[in-house]
């Protein structure tokens, strides 16, 4: 969420708020002081009518017997005394009598000035009668002014009073309200900004026991629940579960904040073997007590100590060293493992390690742009395995070493490798093997080609241990068994397809290699087979068992390359071989090596006695072809006959 996000959504939810409290408390305080004022001005003015009623009620009811009384004897003045007395009320402002029966005169009395003023009247008529007869009207101008203007001015006092009253409520109100509703909503949408930003240590403290207490808590109980999580999953990233020590995450992490540092990988020397002989169990102590030990000196040379993957520990040091002071450290930390035993349950066990070394002042600093100093870590790994392949105690690493070249070359090939598996561009090519008495063309050998995306032709000696080591070498056999078989279905040639010891003992290619067969098995039958004697025979069990499956499907079986270093005659003799491909390099100088001539005839006349049949590789000449036919070799295969191709020729 971004921080434009983040402040329009707070003030979205803030000020709503805010107004809808200020609103509320207004119109509260509005309500109640109209309300108040009001109930009281009709509750008045209600009473005031009444006593008016009443009064007018009473007056005319006076004027009425004093009528009667008039009428009776005769005596106008007794009705004209009784209006002038009536009228001495303050509220009368017109009193007025219209006789029906003209024995008295009409009798009129009016307050003149204030004859135009009188706002709040009331004028009432009412009939005399006496005797069903109607003796005269009377009416009566009952005025109430003064009584409203007093209503009114205590209506006034009283607003005046339910304002400030109301105001001190409403004041208390809005502050209760404040600490209850709107403080707590602040907070509260404050944390989940916070939070929504992945600040998840924000905690909002409420104490109620209302809903928005409620609310808090489950907040927070949520927010310390994903904080944990976070934690304990970063601590997992980053942490080294067998030695509790930091990994190599974190040091790629902590070596960017380094201002000039020194790395140093450790490796442990033969460690699989430890834990093949002792078990993971041991194995397990033996990284534990090798961190102990580099622990101990963690605080003498100020470095940081990391747990790598598999068998490697790393020595970070956040400052610049001298070289003959590094050498020095390092003697002393190795020796503290190679020279001390490790003592492990019952087991004494000699542990010893290899170091790579990298400097930071020895990087060049166009290379500390990138990633800064993750340059840093590849040398010291490149130092690491220099100094494991001329099995060196430790190598520092610098420029000449010219290491770098060596891994772009592996990790271009390999990409170059994955492309071509991937888009169908490993081919077979075929070389003639000729029968030395006819001289004509009665097997091929499927040899194993990559072509580039520009349709250049690679030779395997590009590829093929790049691929053992990237575990692709299985897919190159299977790819060459494909498409080897395509092409000699419908032919009657004899074919040959290499195969390693470590083709036939991994299970996955071995069922591979059967299916096909069982799936190609007119095919088969004209199938050979080539194991590599210079990798050693050393499974005959499981080796064996294949020959024996594949020749009961019609293949046959040849030891390529024998006479390469140490050739053992026993694997001839056990492995129940049809040929053997003698290697070249008795084969490339033999008219002139008399000690070859002695050899290649010797494997000759041993293959006759087994009744196998012998190939020489490597033939170039004319005179190469003549002396292997003179030796008594069966077949010959080299450039003399024809180079591989990509048809048959």
């Amino acid at each position: 969420m971004s921080a434009s996000h983040t402040d329009k959504g707070k003030g979205n939810l803030c000020l709503p708020l805010k107004l809808r409290v200020v609103f509320v408390c207004l119109f509260f305080y509005l309500f109640l002081i109209s309300f108040s004022s009001a109930s009281f001005y009709f509750y008045q003015k209600n009473n005031i009518l009444r006593t008016v009623e009443n009064s007018i009620s009473r007056i005319a009811k006076n004027l009425e017997n004093l009528s009667i009384t008039a009428f009776k004897n005769n005596i106008p003045e007794i009705l004209q005394i009784g209006i002038h007395s009536e009228f001495q009320n303050q509220n009368i402002h017109h009193i007025s009598f219209k006789p029906a029966i003209q024995l008295f005169p009409s009798i009129d009395y009016t307050k003149n000035e204030d004859k135009n003023n009188n706002a709040y009247s009331l004028l009432v008529s009412r009939a005399v009668i006496y005797s069903n007869k109607v003796l005269g009207i009377y009416e009566i101008l009952f005025a109430y002014d003064k009584e409203m203007s007093s209503l009114h001015n205590g209506i006034i006092k009283i607003f005046l009073y339910s304002m400030v009253l109301s105001l001190v409520i409403v004041i208390f109100f809005y502050f209760y309200l404040r600490k209850k509703i709107w403080k707590p909503a602040e907070e509260l949408s404050e944390a989940i900004r916070k939070i929504s930003n992945h600040n998840f240590s924000c905690r909002v403290f409420h104490e109620s026991e209302d809903e928005i207490g409620i609310i808090c808590k489950n907040l927070n109980s949520m927010a310390e629940s994903i904080q944990y999580q976070i934690e304990d999953s970063l601590n997992k990233v980053w942490t080294d579960l067998v030695t509790n020590l930091p990994n190599r995450n974190k040091i790629l992490i902590d070596i960017e904040k380094a201002s000039n540092p020194t790395l140093i990988l450790i490796n442990i020397d033969y460690f699989k073997e430890i834990n093949d002989c002792y078990g993971n169990k041991i194995g397990d102590l033996v990284l534990k007590e090798t961190a102990s030990r580099l622990q101990k000196y963690q605080d003498s040379f100020s470095y940081q100590l990391y747990k790598m993957p598999s068998d490697e520990f790393a020595l970070l040091f956040n400052y610049e060293m001298e070289k003959e002071r590094l050498i020095e450290t390092v003697k002393i930390i190795s020796n503290e493992i190679n020279e001390i035993p490790y003592n492990l349950d019952e087991y004494e066990i000699n542990v010893h390690v290899t170091l790579g070394i990298a400097r930071g002042s020895d990087i060049p600093q166009e290379q500390k742009q990138e990633g800064k100093w993750r340059k840093l870590a590849t040398s010291a790994d490149m130092a690491l395995k220099r100094a494991k392949r001329y099995q060196k105690h430790f190598v520092v690493y610098d420029e000449s070493l010219e290491i770098p070249k060596e891994y772009e070359n592996n990790i271009l090939w390999k990409q170059k490798l994955n492309d071509a598996i991937h888009n169908e561009r490993i081919v077979p090519f075929f070389q003639p093997i000729v029968n030395n008495l006819s001289r004509k063309i009665e097997k091929y050998e499927s040899l194993v080609r990559l072509i580039d995306k520009h349709g250049k032709v690679i030779n395997p000696s590009h590829f093929l241990e790049l691929a053992k080591k990237n575990h692709l070498y299985h897919n190159i056999t299977k790819t060459m068994m494909i498409k080897t078989f395509h092409v000699f279905r419908d032919l009657e040639y004899e074919f040959s397809i290499n195969l390693t010891v470590f083709d036939i003992l991994d299970e996955e290619l071995n069922i591979f290699i059967k299916k096909q067969l069982y799936k190609n098995q007119e095919t088969a039958k004209r199938l050979v087979f080539e194991i590599l004697e210079s990798e050693g025979i050393e499974n005959y069990k499981e080796v064996m068992i294949f020959i024996e499956e594949v020749k009961e499907l019609g293949c046959k079986i040849a030891i390529d390359d024998f006479g390469s270093g140490y050739s053992n005659f026993e694997h001839i003799m056990r492995l129940n071989v049809d040929y053997i491909k003698i290697d070249s390099s008795l084969i490339k100088n033999l008219p002139q090596d008399k000690n070859a001539q002695i050899i290649t005839r010797t494997i000759a006349n041993f293959a006759k006695e087994l009744g196998l049949k012998t190939i020489s590789e490597f033939v170039h000449s004319k005179e190469v072809f003549e002396k292997g036919v003179e030796l008594g070799i069966d077949y010959s295969q080299g450039f003399y006959f024809g180079e591989p191709k990509e048809t048959l020729m």
